[in-house]
């Protein structure tokens, strides 16, 4: 017992030591530790208290601006970057530009260079007014190789499309279908089909045999994945008409 108490105190003994010896860089973390602690109450004071004017004015922004129409980008050379096509108005000028798929501000299409509160009112009317899906995209389009790249955001993730046309530029001649989607799980215990990506599948099958857009899902599959589907598949349909047949 005697034993096991000195070898407590030496313990402690030795702890001492070494803090004694190294106090000066504990000191440091110390005042660091306070520092930052006191700088994060400064900083959420500062938000707390910033002026209601800033939000009036962007507010005033938001009333000032009108959103007109919200179209998909069928240009090969800014597919990817520019998404859509935003027509608005403002101060009795109207406007054309280009934004990515989060809706922020790319580059003028029609009328003069605007400040970027102006763009991040654009951005919050294409948010809050939903004029289109949202869900599918146009990544790319080559056209020597007539490949055109589409993805969508399914249930479980992004599901990738690439699609080679035909010599017309009037249909599909091949595709390739990569998915995250799981749709034989816990939530979907209905489905008995396949894993992915054969939903995706039988869902663009049926577009090509019908050259309708209006396709059906798979029974017990993920809603999210047939959404996204339909909604890349009339995207696709949209862009092999803004082709004209290559014309």
């Amino acid at each position: 017992m005697k034993k096991l108490l000195n070898n407590i105190k030496n313990f402690f003994v030795t702890i001492g030591k070494y803090l004694w010896n190294k106090k000066l860089i504990i000191g440091l973390w110390l005042i660091l530790i306070a520092f930052f602690a006191i700088g994060g109450i400064y900083t959420n004071k500062m938000v707390e208290s910033r002026p209601e004017d800033v939000t009036e004015d962007a507010q005033r922004y938001y009333d000032e601006v009108e959103l007109l129409d919200l179209e998909y980008n069928f240009d090969a050379e800014t597919l990817g970057t520019s998404v859509y096509i935003a027509t608005f108005t403002y101060e009795g000028n109207t406007y054309k530009t280009f934004i990515d798929k989060t809706f922020c501000y790319v580059e003028m299409i029609e009328g003069e260079e605007l400040s970027l509160i102006i763009m991040s009112a654009v951005k919050h009317h294409a948010e809050q007014e939903e004029l289109l899906q949202n869900i599918a995209y146009l990544v790319s389009y080559d056209s020597t190789t007539k490949t055109v790249v589409l993805e969508a955001e399914g249930f479980a993730g992004v599901i990738n499309v690439e699609v080679v046309l035909n010599s017309t530029l009037d249909g599909v001649s091949s595709y390739t279908i990569t998915s995250q989607e799981n749709y034989d799980n816990e939530y979907n215990t209905d489905y008995a089909g396949a894993s992915a990506p054969s939903v995706e599948n039988t869902m663009f099958n049926q577009y090509i045999n019908s050259g309708n857009t209006v396709v059906d899902t798979v029974a017990g599959a993920s809603v999210g994945t047939g959404v996204a589907m339909q909604e890349l598949i009339t995207l696709l349909d949209l862009f092999i008409d803004s082709l004209e047949g290559g014309n």
